[in-house]
């Protein structure tokens, strides 16, 4: 079994119980949360655009994972703030999975992502909730059957069963976070 931090079984098992995760307690999780998508996030950006300028492999993943534990450590610290960074980049993601172009699903999830982050910071539980089981329902879907396609005999299910799983995992999550959640934590 090649189960290395490369391998891409490996990532889509971190990324389906990050899902569950968020969908299920991003709310309570939500400091935690806010560090590791801006930690991801950063990353990414940074080694994405370094590997442009910098002929240095080494070099561009050094500078990614410090500039992203900076940004992850500012995020949890100021974590209103980190509320919007994150909204933005879940926008990204989740307009990536439904948009083909790459370039309008940057654009949507940018700004669908800003809108949120800001009405998150004025109604943070409420909106915290909200998207952290939208995303977490929708996500967890799609890598829960990604992750079955690759263990067990499973074929893809459509769009549409994808969808129906992703809005009942959303619905569930946001109603767990909705009861066990207590109403003053800002914290």
């Amino acid at each position: 079994m090649t189960m290395f931090v490369g391998n891409t079984a490996t990532w889509t098992v971190l990324r389906f119980t990050a899902a569950m995760l968020g969908c299920f307690w991003g709310y309570r999780l939500q400091k935690l949360v806010i560090a590791l998508v801006v930690f991801g996030g950063a990353y990414m950006l940074v080694h994405r655009f370094g590997a442009q300028f910098v002929p240095y492999p080494d070099a561009v993943t050094g500078l990614a994972i410090v500039v992203a534990l900076i940004a992850a450590g500012l995020s949890f610290h100021l974590y209103l703030a980190g509320v919007c960074v994150t909204l933005v980049f879940a926008g990204i993601s989740v307009a990536r999975m439904w948009i083909a172009n790459d370039w309008a699903a940057l654009s949507v999830g940018i700004v669908a992502g800003y809108v949120l982050g800001v009405l998150a910071v004025q109604t943070n539980r409420i909106i915290v909730i909200i998207i952290t089981g939208l995303a977490g329902g929708f996500a967890s879907a799609k890598y829960g059957a990604l992750l079955l396609a690759r263990f067990v005999s499973f074929t893809m299910p459509s769009q549409t069963v994808l969808l129906a799983v992703g809005v009942v995992l959303a619905v569930a999550g946001i109603g767990v976070q909705f009861r066990t959640s207590p109403r003053g934590m800002h914290e």
